[in-house]
């Protein structure tokens, strides 16, 4: 296991694409993504890093970032299926939070609804970016009709800020709300 993770910048015609697509694919219900191409061409703008992972040639992880003057918002993170439980969901967060430069790192999960079939999924999901620093702050994210509990590495987030962000990302065609 490599000290540091290499990072590639995933790009339509990049090497990582495909394992990048196939795990976006994988690890993210049909509700919850984005169709890829647009991901793909939204990560040449410089305040987006769609982002594969690697422990020396093995593939382990993605994410998404958008970055803002005041957070860093963490859209996507997804760990190869073949490496799972074995830190790289952890190492991945540390290497984002490095990035962030001191600034909050924010995170949507589904929302805690007891209701919910795979309801201890979610709650495993929280315990781990618990374990990682991250605080539910009393903000929920809604997209195309679903809600879900916003995390983040500080207790408080300017949300005037994080709806802005919000706006300029979906360009005003995907429905966005927080409360």
């Amino acid at each position: 296991m490599a000290e540091q993770l290499t990072k590639k910048k995933v790009t339509l015609f990049s090497k990582a694409s495909k394992d990048v697509k196939e795990l976006y694919l994988s690890a993210f219900p049909k509700v919850e993504r984005f169709p890829y191409i647009p991901l793909l061409l939204n990560a040449y703008r410089r305040d987006i890093e769609f982002t594969s992972y690697y422990d020396d040639e093995k593939f382990v992880g993605l994410s998404y970032i958008v970055f803002s003057k005041h957070f860093v918002f963490l859209l996507f993170l997804a760990v190869n299926p073949l490496h799972r439980n074995q830190s790289y969901g952890s190492r991945l967060l540390n290497t984002i939070k490095a990035s962030s430069k001191g600034r909050p790192v924010v995170l949507a999960i589904e929302e805690m609804d007891e209701t919910a079939s795979n309801y201890q999924q979610r709650l495993n999901r929280l315990a781990f970016y618990e374990k990682n620093d991250y605080h539910m702050i009393p903000h929920f994210y809604y997209e195309m009709g679903e809600k879900y509990q916003l995390l983040a590495t500080e207790k408080t987030v300017d949300m005037g800020e994080f709806k802005k962000m919000l706006r300029k990302i979906s360009y005003g065609i995907i429905p966005i709300d927080i409360d």
